[in-house]
C-alpha cells in the first residue's frame, strides 16, 4: 500500500475511548492502534504520508462536499446534488481522503490517488 500511494488517510480513532465501551474486545482484538502505527512506520519509511483526520460525520458527507444526512440503519448513499450511489461506508471512506488530502497542501505527485469519486453504483 505504501509504496502505491502518496498519501493514506485514515481516521483518528480513539482507541482507549472505544476500548472502554461495550465494543471492548473486538476493539482489542481489532489491534487497530498497533496496525496505524506500523503503517505510519511503513510510510515514513516509503517517504510517504499518513494522515489523520477527524471521522466525524465522514457517513453523513458526499465526497462532492454536500451533506447526505442518514439514518445509523441506512446502509446506501445516495446524493441528490451529484447523483453519486454506493454504500455508505464507501462514501465515507472517500470522505476520509477528502480530508486527507485537505489537511496535505504541499503534496508531491499522488500516484494512484483519485481525486474524483470513481463511478461506482450500489449493487455492481
Amino acid at each position: 500500500m505504501v509504496n502505491n500511494y502518496g498519501i493514506i488517510a485514515v481516521e483518528d480513532l480513539n482507541i482507549q475511548g472505544l476500548a472502554g465501551g461495550r465494543l471492548a474486545k473486538s476493539v482489542h482484538d481489532a489491534a487497530w492502534s498497533g496496525f496505524i502505527r506500523k503503517l505510519s512506520y511503513k510510510a515514513e519509511s516509503a517517504g510517504r504520508w499518513l494522515v489523520k483526520v477527524n471521522a466525524r460525520g465522514t457517513s453523513q458527507q458526499c465526497p462532492c462536499g454536500r451533506a447526505v444526512p442518514k439514518k445509523l440503519w441506512d446502509r446506501k448513499h445516495h446524493c441528490s446534488a451529484c447523483g453519486f450511489k454506493t454504500i455508505r461506508d464507501h462514501a465515507s471512506a472517500l470522505e476520509i481522503l477528502r480530508r486527507g488530502l485537505r489537511l496535505r497542501t504541499e503534496t508531491p505527485a499522488l500516484a494512484g490517488v483519485a481525486l474524483e469519486a470513481p463511478s461506482f453504483s450500489y449493487g455492481e
